[in-house]
């Protein structure tokens, strides 16, 4: 089951990097996956399966839904 928490993460990252121009800020993403793998609620490739799903949603939204959003 992959990690919806590091999926939501993902997005969030990838989003504010690409709108606020702060790619920095998808440093963030591998401290959310090892903060689920140190509280034993995902093993480590769970994290990376659903930081890959959540990196994957935020490119279709910011492609195909850019245009519906103002900011984007």
């Amino acid at each position: 089951m992959p990690s919806g928490d590091a999926a939501a993460a993902a997005v969030f990252c990838f989003l504010y990097a690409v709108l606020m121009q702060l790619p920095e800020t998808y440093l963030i993403l591998p401290m959310v996956c090892l903060g689920r793998v140190y509280y034993q609620c995902h093993w480590l490739g769970d994290t990376v399966v659903g930081s890959a799903i959540g990196t994957i949603w935020a490119i279709i939204a910011f492609v195909y839904f850019g245009s519906l959003i103002p900011l984007m």
